[in-house]
């Protein structure tokens, strides 16, 4: 079925030789990865209640006002 699809030998040209190397996370990768952010998605794309319950941060001792 995939046979076009090659294994790579190890040491082969263009190889990595099976060391894996990842990229430093994007800042869209970090994004997503917040609370917020999946707490906005669940609110608007899963329940459609468009209520996000966010989780206030703080800035120097100051809480976000409401």
């Amino acid at each position: 079925m995939f046979r076009s699809v090659r294994r790579r030998r190890p040491g082969a040209p263009g190889s990595s030789g099976g060391a894996r190397r990842s990229a430093p996370p994007t800042p869209t990768a970090r994004t997503i990865r917040t609370p917020d952010f999946l707490e906005g998605v669940r609110a608007a794309l899963v329940d459609k209640d468009r209520t996000p319950t966010w989780q206030r941060t703080s800035f120097g001792g100051r809480t976000l006002p409401s």
